[in-house]
């Protein structure tokens, strides 16, 4: 990340009148600071813009063509001041710190590189965002441009950064390895050399149900970071399994899941963490997991309909069956090395009960053209949910209650809501309606539900446009982030217009009103002269959120944060790319960034 002060906010006059010259448009359009309402001024005979703003800090994220071999590259810069006619710094790429390396394994001479996948993260100044890059590790090392000897991968990244290195091997013997890397610049060899394997630590034991074995089930370590740190391996027959774990981990937790989505077989965790030997040649035996009973499952049949008894043909239908959790529920073999976590951290003495926890049975499948979608599961408490399609008049099904074996040919039936109608009007800052402009929402979780594991903003709602700047859209009840992606040539700016509420029964009316834009100008260089066709996104390190509207305004505000769609759309302002001669100019709306 670069951080650049720019002290005014715009540029290029001449040079850049042919980067947008669609910029102009209705209501916008201007060839003098007479055709401009008052308090703006005419922008290079093309468009009305404002003529003093704060000082907007913003991040720009450059994104060059994929044939240069650059890299995305972030700038901090801060708009200042009211005057517009001066000519920015331009955004310099620089090259990129190439790593040429092999990945080999400890012990084994033959190797000349560990095939697999290696990832490069860096944390980005916009949350959510990481900088990422990616190489693939090759056994036969391969004579890269620029390199000195053949190597087994070339990973590009930014100079400058500290990065977590995660190798992902393709055998399924080998776990996965952690470390990371300081570029300063280019590094002619970096050696990840994995643990021999007979240097792994191996954990082990058994996955039952009371007497019963339970096959299928797909075992793995998670460290403390909550990163899969070992093999993952199915349990056998005997519902045995073995781990093979990195030597440099401590302790991890262990979780297991079905192979088959419509198994009714369990999912769950151990309850403590799980102190690993110390030495490969004492693996560990956690013995016997028990899980506790399992009821026989018995088939059920679930309906998705709509309140009127509309088929809901193709609905996503997930059901979870809770199963105990109780302190004798999961009674396991003494395990050697283990200490049970509390609240004051991990505690307990050595050879502690391994106890499980969150357990449940889920199966999920999509509804038949009669809306139903055919299981089966053990009777008893269970959570039903529906999605719909996003263009079905009818929203998202939920039920709760004691589900019941329905041999006898029953049917549960989980009705879905009927969707609310959102409708309104795109007006600019002179009353005058935007047709054409794009209006889409993301449904935000309030924060008090925040982690409760519910869908929110999975997915970018678009409205319909119906002409003369009006629009509509069908909606689930909830609270919903509004934008406004107004038309090429209008010369108006994306806006994160409005926070809405949107209640049962009850249609929801969003009128929405674009700003007068502020404009951003500038030029991308690299050592080779200008560079066209870079991708400039131009992106709010920290978002001014509007306030709620709607039936309950008065409830505290949703989170932003509640999905990463949600964050990525809120911190986007605008987006443009680079010209001919490297230069690009963009429209953004006053206000969008919080100071």
């Amino acid at each position: 990340m670069r951080a650049v002060v720019y002290p005014w906010l715009l540029s290029l006059l001449v040079a850049l009148a042919g980067c947008a010259a669609d910029m102009a448009g209705p209501g916008g359009a201007c060839t003098n600071d007479t055709e401009c309402t008052a308090g703006l001024q005419c922008y290079a005979q093309k468009v009305c813009v404002v003529t003093a703003v704060q000082d907007t800090p913003v991040i720009l994220r450059l994104t060059p063509p994929p044939k240069s071999g650059l890299l995305v590259e972030s700038f901090h810069v801060t708009l200042r001041g009211a005057t517009q006619a001066v000519p920015l710094p331009p955004l310099w790429l620089g090259q990129p710190a190439v790593i040429h390396g092999t990945v080999t394994q400890a012990g084994n001479p033959l190797s000349g590189s560990i095939p697999g996948s290696l990832s490069a993260t860096a944390q980005s100044p916009v949350a959510g965002n990481d900088l990422q890059f990616s190489a693939t590790s090759l056994i036969a090392p391969k004579a890269f441009a620029g390199a000195k000897q053949p190597a087994g991968f070339e990973l590009r990244v930014q100079p400058g950064h500290t990065y977590d290195l995660a190798f992902w091997p393709e055998s399924p013997k080998i776990p996965p390895h952690y470390t990371s890397i300081t570029v300063g610049g280019s590094i002619a060899e970096w050696k990840i050399e994995l643990p021999a394997q007979e240097h792994l630590l191996r954990i082990g034991g058994r996955l039952v149900a009371g007497p019963v074995a339970l096959a299928g089930l797909r075992v793995s370590l998670e460290d403390p970071q909550g990163r899969l740190c070992s093999t993952k391996v199915i349990t056998n027959d005997s519902g045995s399994f073995e781990l093979h774990v990195d030597p440099s981990v401590a302790h991890g937790r262990l979780h297991f899941e079905p192979v088959d989505a419509q198994s009714p077989l369990p999912h769950g965790r151990s309850e403590s963490k799980i102190t690993l030997p110390k030495s490969a040649s004492a693996p560990l035996d956690l013995g016997a997991l028990d899980v506790g009973a399992l009821p026989p499952a018995q088939p059920m049949e679930i309906r998705a309909v709509g309140i009127g008894g509309e088929l809901m043909a193709g609905a996503l239908v997930r059901v979870q069956r809770p199963l105990s959790t109780s302190k004798d529920a999961a009674q396991g073999s003494k395990t050697p090395g283990q200490k049970e976590e509390g609240t004051d951290g991990e505690k307990g003495e050595k050879g502690a009960t391994t106890k499980l926890t969150g357990l449940y049975l889920e199966t999920y499948g999509y509804a038949d053209k009669s809306g139903i979608f055919a299981t089966e599961l053990p009777p008893g408490p269970a959570s039903i949910s529906v999605v719909t399609a996003p263009k079905s008049a009818f929203g998202k099904g939920k039920w709760k209650g004691e589900m019941k074996g329905l041999a006898a040919g029953g049917v549960l039936t989980v009705p879905c809501p009927k969707r609310e109608l959102m409708h309104g009007t795109v007006e600019d800052y002179v009353d005058q309606p935007v047709s054409g402009a794009k209006v889409f929402l993301r449904r935000l979780e309030d924060t008090a539900k925040a982690g409760s594991g519910e869908l929110g903003g999975d997915e970018a709602l678009e409205a319909h446009d119906d002409g003369g700047g009006k629009f509509s859209v069908l909606v689930d009840p909830g609270t919903y982030a509004v934008w406004v992606q107004p038309p090429a040539g209008s010369g108006l700016a994306r806006v994160l217009a409005k926070i809405v509420e949107v209640a049962t029964g009850k249609p929801a009316l969003c009128e929405l009103r674009l700003p007068p834009p502020m404009v951003l100008v500038g030029s991308v260089l690299t050592a080779h002269g200008p560079l066209a066709g870079v991708l400039i996104d131009v992106l709010a390190a920290k978002v001014s959120v509007p306030g709620k509207t709607g039936s309950a305004a008065n409830e505290p505000r949703a989170t932003l944060a509640s999905a990463p769609g949600v964050l990525l759309d809120s911190h986007l302002l605008a987006t443009t790319t680079s010209g001919g001669n490297g230069a690009f100019e963009v429209l953004l709306a006053p206000g969008q960034v919080a100071q």
